[in-house]
């Protein structure tokens, strides 16, 4: 049995966690930090909600990466390693970054979009328009 067999998938829970127990966290990624910890058990003392919450799940290293627009934190994404400690490369953060910014590009052009349509709709449905 390799290493992937043995990890159970921690999304579910990791998503279901409300921001007011992760306040360190939150702190940097609405700041637009990233927070690269190549080792849980060594976070400082500040984290330590969220460093229980790593440990509980299991995790030995984290990279977390925000995802920001004009109007503040969107979201983040990131990557955690469960099977050992690990250093995540300047090229492993970049290509993170990158994705981010794909994400929130796409999504607020999604956004847009249904904005413009919504506009048109209500253009439309008024008097002024004759759709």
């Amino acid at each position: 049995m390799n290493g992937a067999q043995r990890i159970s998938p921690q999304i579910e829970g990791l998503q279901q966690i409300p921001v007011e127990l992760t306040p360190w966290w939150n702190s940097l990624l609405a700041h637009g930090e990233y927070i690269n910890i190549p080792k849980v058990s060594d976070m400082q003392p500040e984290a330590y909600a969220e460093k229980a919450i790593l440990e509980e799940q299991g995790i030995q290293s984290v990279l977390v990466i925000p995802i920001t627009s004009d109007t503040g934190l969107f979201g983040f994404m990131g990557l955690d390693s469960v099977i050992n400690e690990r250093n995540w490369s300047k090229d492993e953060i970049q290509l993170l970054l990158v994705l981010a910014g794909i994400v929130i590009n796409t999504i607020t052009r999604q956004l847009g979009s249904q904005q413009e349509v919504m506009g048109q709709r209500d253009f439309c449905a008024s008097d002024h328009g004759h759709c």
